[in-house]
């Protein structure tokens, strides 16, 4: 979507990064609301570099299956 669409700000309430207003969260049919955001799975790489810069972009992506 266009910039200022709030992809950017969805991501981050799914992620549990951004207080939530009143509303549920939902990933297809499934609500996730009450589910801690380690159990929604959902994964966010950001683009601007990497989470980790010591590690391999493979092992970036991978890290997020180990937390």
């Amino acid at each position: 979507g266009p910039n200022g669409a709030g992809k950017t700000t969805l991501l981050r309430a799914l992620l549990g990064l951004t207080p939530r207003a009143r509303a549920d969260l939902r990933l297809g049919d499934e609500d996730v609301t009450a589910l801690p955001p380690h159990r929604r799975h959902v994964a966010w790489v950001p683009q601007d570099g990497a989470l980790f810069p010591h590690l391999s972009a493979l092992a970036n992506t991978a890290y997020g299956l180990r937390a």
